[in-house]
């Protein structure tokens, strides 16, 4: 199945991969609405993540997870498989080519967004 429907199997790790991050965001980095501070020192003490873990939030976890696994990872597969077949080749030169002009392209749509 993993082969047949490669995109499902990037819908899955984005899927686990962007709420991970954010979980982890929210307990290393966040101040959190109470005022409390990060204390980085505190973060080898598993009673201190503990207490930071209840005050995470899960619904945007959620939304991470969403986001990650039914809109970036197809967006991420499709954009990939496109790339490959207007550029195609596996040499180094072709693959720092794809790199690239795929980045360049995706500048150009991320400035015209904002």
């Amino acid at each position: 199945m993993w082969k047949k429907y490669p995109v499902i199997r990037g819908m899955l790790s984005y899927a686990l991969m962007y709420p991970g991050a954010n979980v982890f965001q929210q307990v290393a980095f966040r101040h959190h609405q109470d005022g409390e501070k990060v204390n980085l020192k505190k973060l080898k003490d598993i009673s201190y993540i503990d207490k930071r873990l209840e005050k995470v939030d899960w619904s945007e976890s959620t939304r991470f997870m969403l986001y990650g696994g039914l809109f970036h990872a197809p967006l991420v597969h499709n954009w990939m498989h496109l790339v490959q077949k207007v550029f195609p080749g596996t040499s180094t030169r072709q693959i720092l080519k794809k790199v690239q002009i795929s980045s360049f392209i995706i500048y150009l749509i991320n400035i015209e967004w904002q």
